[in-house]
């Protein structure tokens, strides 16, 4: 079905599988940021775990590092009081820790993908998701953490699609374009592109 769902959207997905144990991959040999990796990707497959990821926020949203250190990390980035940044915290839900090994574009079958796209990009595939569905895709766009936490990791605990238009960082290190949002897709909504 992965395979059926990529021709039928020819963009440049990028696939994320989750692994509790490690795989029969080498690690990336340098420390980046998770939407650095998704970069990566794009031209070879890109094994991740604790020890390479440096960024806060990812570690954070991966279930890998504790809520007070990235409350720390954000505070000395941004203006926002210790109150905003908890209620942060507690809507966004770490990933299950038993997770140890995040693989990009891996010969194993994704959990989920995800894009950077056009606005246009967007528009299309939400017309086939509402042509298939017969009603509007529901999205909660979030400022901060969007690649991570927002896209990744909350299109697969919630087992839906999820949409962002990046935070300050993703834009920095991602290298998201200015005219590029960010899309994930879960396995279990392939079929629906399928129709």
């Amino acid at each position: 079905m992965t395979e059926r769902f990529l021709e039928k959207i020819p963009l440049p997905w990028v696939g994320v599988k989750f692994y509790k144990n490690k795989p029969d991959l080498k690690l990336a040999d340098e420390k980046m940021r998770f939407c650095e990796a998704v970069n990566f990707a794009k031209l070879k497959p890109v094994l991740l775990n604790r020890e390479n990821i440096n960024c806060p926020s990812a570690l954070y949203s991966f279930g890998w590092n504790g809520r007070q250190n990235l409350i720390r990390h954000c505070g000395k980035k941004r203006t926002a009081d210790r109150e905003v940044l908890q209620k942060i915290t507690t809507y966004l839900k770490p990933l299950d820790s038993s997770i140890k090994y995040i693989g990009l574009n891996t010969d194993s079958d994704p959990d989920l993908v995800i894009c950077y796209l056009s606005p246009e990009q967007a528009m299309r595939i939400l017309k086939m998701y509402f042509d298939s569905q017969q009603m509007p895709l529901n999205l909660e766009l979030l400022p901060v953490m969007s690649v991570c936490g927002g896209v990744v990791v909350k299109s697969y605990q919630e087992n839906r699609i999820s949409i962002s238009f990046g935070c300050e960082d993703s834009r920095k290190y991602g290298n998201i374009g200015r005219d590029r949002l960010v899309i994930g897709i879960p396995k279990n909504y392939f079929h629906v592109f399928l129709k």
